[in-house]
């Protein structure tokens, strides 16, 4: 009961309260029988805080029992427990209650049925768990009765709608239909059946036809429930009605027109339902028509219990409503709130809504509303405004520059297109300013003052065509500041006014993705508070000073031109999650302040990003020692020195790549403690020694060691574990590692990548091999393996593979920081291919190429269905390249070249260049040489 109507009902009925309350005050005493009636409810549920302390035997309970009141004969009239319970808290908090052996039990029924002269019975949120109270009927003064968030169960008793006298009925969670018995209820002026959210029953249904029988009724609410059918002509006879609400429903059929008969009425309610058809132009004829909402509904997830619920949006119900916005709508001259969204509406916004002053929210987003803004709504008293996700096109109106009690205003995925007007910047918001116009085809430059205009505010103009430059000194205290792709060319010179607390409100400012050059000012870093300062993707040239007050939680600069060293102020910045240098031409060597104890002590630095630049020295001792860090990318810099060890207790250690440097050194094994790192590359190095030894929980699911100088086995011990579940990718290819393949590799159950190619191995291909079902790439080449390659077994063992196109693997990791980074397998001279993770599932290479391996390669092979690529060249096998090569459908890259193959080629196989024949004793197509 949200409206001002319901309010003064409920200022009545506290009246009605006080004077039963005055007159129990001349009570000696209340009859047995209730009191007993009222001891008996007691006995039967559960009292945790002692807040029914006050019904006791010894008292009397019209005076002393908290909740009760009486008549001047003693008899309970009123028996509430509005302030006993907290309405905020649900079934798991501390409450007033059934207790375990009663629930399932109607403790009211039985007892409280005999309170013959009760009039009022208010048991919200005290949680029964009962079924719907039977015995209602012998209560003949009954009129009022709440019952919601009590957990009732079950059906409606039909001996409810004996109890004639009720004059407000609320519940919920039962189960049954909105039937005629309800219309029997005559002296109804409050109905309402709102499902809460802590059940699974909704009543269902039709509205009854007979509903116009109650001619007392003044509110009418049966939301989120799962009411079907069309709303009856009958409604239009109750002319005492001032709020409707049945958000929520199954209703369908057009919106009716005969709602407009309905002259009392202030709130209509008909969002997230199944109408179709238009909005009917005669709800303009309703004079006291003060909240209307139509269309879809928002649905959120409830998070949490108690103090800590939270709701999270999930998705937008959207209805079959068209047409367009009756322009009779701006007839309603009382009209405070007008939502109408998740429609197919199209067409304009009528500007006759603008003769609504009393206008403060006005939702329309989510409908596909074209033509321009209208200026006449700055006419309003608008505090809320949403048109997002519509086509409207043109600009936004100056006179828009003249909302004096905006708050939010949101047209963020439209076509809006033309200049911002310089007006905007007198806007005059209140309370916590959200601006968001992002998305949108908005050229032009930002008016200078706009940002004055939202003072600890939200600003969201990214993904606009926005150009210029920003002027520094309106900055500093937009809370939330989005400019992220645009073309803006450059943020001004200068700082931000010398003011103790100015820049103290700014959390994020966010200019990525513009056309911004030379070198970076000074003031984007003087948001000393900052959560988030990312100026990436732009065009960068150089640092500016630094103050030491910075405290950002997450710097981005990644992605530009930046020329120098890492300033030393970063590795002293408090606070910091996230630093991002990656992609610039930065020299030197990386600040020893990030290894230190100060830092690790200041800061939850999770993620550091400086790859891709030209930085040498070492990498910082005690750099993963921090207690949150997370992540470690220098790829692709010139680092020297080794890799340091990891000595603290950091239990978050997920990801380190340090590819193509010059480090050198063993690999530490304590990089691995913990079992918490799921990705580390060191590929192109000069690193020394063995693989890591590491036991079998402690392997990353991914483990790229290719091109360094190690020695040794494969695996440098025994796995003495069955089953190995996280190793992924292993890949040590372009080492000097000796002996032969070894059998535990057959314990990684989820291999996808093996590669061992370019090393000098010995040995055969092991038939073990073919037991890693997951097995997509396997590569050998480049080794001394010699013997036969155990064909059949691989038929067996790969059939399970999926087909798919090796031209979309992407090989490395699971966080965003790596998506770019890529590894080539070679699977012929000259022959690259991209290999990405997303995708191993369903795809297969195999490369045994430079070896000396013999023997004739199996018909069976052709039952290799998942492979995309063979390469057995420069080998020593012989007899004929088996036709059933051919069968392998999705197969893309074949070379058999230089071994000791004789005889035709197939047919079906001339489909392949020549170069994946020549080197042997073949004839025929693709060679030039025929057969005779």
């Amino acid at each position: 009961m949200g409206s001002r109507t319901g309010a003064k009902q409920l200022v009545l009925g506290l009246l009605f309260a006080c004077a039963i309350l005055f007159s129990s005050a001349l009570a000696q005493s209340c009859v047995k029988r209730d009191r007993d009636a009222l001891l008996n409810f007691k006995a039967g549920i559960s009292d945790p805080l002692k807040q029914l302390k006050s019904w006791s035997s010894k008292n009397n309970c019209c005076k002393d029992f908290v909740g009760v009141t009486c008549n001047t004969k003693g008899e309970v009239v009123n028996v509430t427990f509005a302030g006993l319970v907290d309405e905020e808290c649900d079934e798991n908090c501390p409450f007033i209650g059934s207790s375990k052996k009663n629930r399932g039990k109607d403790l009211i029924g039985p007892n409280l049925s005999k309170l013959a002269a009760l009039q009022t019975l208010s048991l919200k949120h005290v949680w029964l768990y009962s079924p719907f109270p039977s015995g209602l009927s012998a209560l003949k003064h009954l009129s009022y009765l709440s019952l919601t968030n009590v957990g009732l169960e079950g059906s409606l008793p039909t001996d409810l709608f004996k109890v004639t006298s009720l004059r407000y009925l609320a519940f919920d969670g039962v189960k049954g239909g909105l039937t005629d018995g309800f219309c029997k209820l005559k002296n109804l002026e409050i109905l309402d059946l709102t499902e809460n959210t802590f059940s699974d029953s909704r009543i269902g249904g039709t509205i009854p036809s007979c509903i116009g029988d109650l001619q007392n009724l003044r509110q009418l609410m049966v939301e989120w429930n799962n009411i079907t059918g069309a709303i009856p002509p009958s409604i239009a006879k109750l002319q005492k009605l001032q709020q409707l609400k049945l958000t929520g429903n199954s209703l369908t059929g057009p919106i009716p027109g005969f709602l407009g008969e309905l002259k009392a009425l202030e709130s209509l309610y008909l969002q997230g339902n199944k109408f179709s058809g238009s909005i009917p132009s005669s709800l303009g004829s309703l004079p006291k028509l003060k909240d209307l909402r139509i269309g879809g509904t928002e649905l959120y997830e409830i998070l949490g219990s108690g103090d800590n619920v939270s709701y999270v949006y999930t998705e937008l119900k959207f209805t079959n409503i068209d047409g367009s916005i009756p322009a009779t709508l701006g007839n309603l001259r009382n009209l405070d709130t007008l939502v109408i969204q998740g429609t197919k509406i199209t067409g304009p916004i009528p500007a006759t809504l603008g003769n609504v002053r009393t206008l403060t929210i006005l939702g329309l987003s989510f409908n596909r509303l074209t033509g321009p803004l209208p200026s006449s709504l700055s006419r309003t008293n608008l505090t809320i405004f949403q048109v997002n996700d519509n086509h409207i096109s043109g600009g936004i109106p100056a006179s828009y520059g003249n909302f004096r009690y905006l708050e939010k205003f949101e047209a963020q995925r439209n076509r809006l297109t033309a200049p911002l007007p310089k007006e905007l910047s007198k806007l005059k918001f209140s309370g916590w300013a959200y601006l968001d116009l992002s998305d949108n085809m908005i050229t032009g430059s930002i008016p200078e003052d706009l940002p004055l205009a939202l003072p600890s505010g939200h600003l969201n103009l990214s993904y606009n065509n926005l150009s210029g430059s920003l002027k520094p000194s309106s900055w500093y205290n937009v809370r939330l500041t989005l400019l992220n792709n645009n073309q803006l060319t450059s943020l001004g010179a200068g700082s931000i006014p010398q003011n103790g607390q100015n820049g103290m409100n700014v959390v994020h400012f966010d200019v990525h993705s513009n056309l911004i050059s030379g070198p970076i000012p000074e003031w984007p870093f003087q948001f000393y508070q900052a959560w988030t300062i990312d100026l990436s993707d732009n065009k960068f040239t150089a640092f500016p000073k630094i103050s030491s007050r910075l405290q950002a939680s997450y710097i981005n600069v990644s992605n530009n031109q930046i020329v120098g060293s890492i300033p030393e102020v970063f590795g002293n910045v408090s606070g910091l999650n996230v630093l991002d240098m990656s992609r610039n031409k930065l020299y030197g060597s990386i600040p020893r302040g990030f290894g230190s104890q100060d830092f690790i002590s200041r800061n939850n630095l999770n993620i550091l990003d400086l790859s891709f630049n030209a930085l040498t020295g070492t990498i910082p001792e005690g750099i993963f020692d921090g207690v949150f860090f997370n992540t470690l990318n220098v790829r692709n810099n010139k680092l020297t020195g080794s890799l340091p060890e990891r000595n603290g207790s950091n239990a978050f250690l997920r990801e380190v790549d340090v590819t193509n440097n010059k480090l050198t050194g063993s690999i530490p094994v304590s990089i691995f403690n913990g079992s918490t790192v799921a990705l580390f590359k060191a590929g192109n190095n000069r690193l020394t020694g063995g693989v890591p030894n590491l036991d079998c929980s402690k392997f990353p699911a991914t483990l790229v060691l290719e091109n360094n100088l190690l020695t040794g086995p494969v695996l440098p011990h025994a796995i003495t574990e069955d089953v190995c579940y996280n190793l992924e990718v292993f890949d040590v290819s372009g080492n000097k590692l000796t002996g032969e393949i070894p059998e535990d590799l057959k314990t990684f159950e989820n291999l996808k990548v093996l590669d061992l190619s370019f090393n000098s191995l010995t040995g055969g291909v092991k038939k073990f091999l073919a037991r890693l079902l997951n097995l997509r790439i396997l590569d050998l080449s480049s080794n001394k393996l010699s013997g036969a390659v155990p064909w059949k077994n691989f038929a067996i063992g790969f059939k399970t593979l999926r087909q798919a196109g090796v031209s979309a693997i992407k090989f490395s990791p699971k966080s965003p920081l790596y998506e770019s980074s890529l590894c080539y397998y070679d699977l012929s001279p000259g022959s690259f291919i991209r290999v990405e993770t997303t995708t191993f599932s369903s795809t297969t290479a195999l490369n045994v190429s430079h070896n000396a391996l013999s023997g004739t390669v199996s018909p069976s092979v052709g039952q290799l269905k998942g492979l995309h690529a063979l390469d057995l060249s420069y080998n020593k096998f012989s007899g004929m390249v088996p036709e059933t090569i051919a069968d392998i459908t999705d197969l893309d890259h074949l070379d058999v070249s230089y071994n000791n193959f004789s005889g035709p080629i197939a047919t079906r196989l001339s489909k392949f260049p020549a170069r994946a024949f020549v080197g042997n004793n073949l004839c025929g197509k693709p060679l030039s040489k025929r057969c005779h």
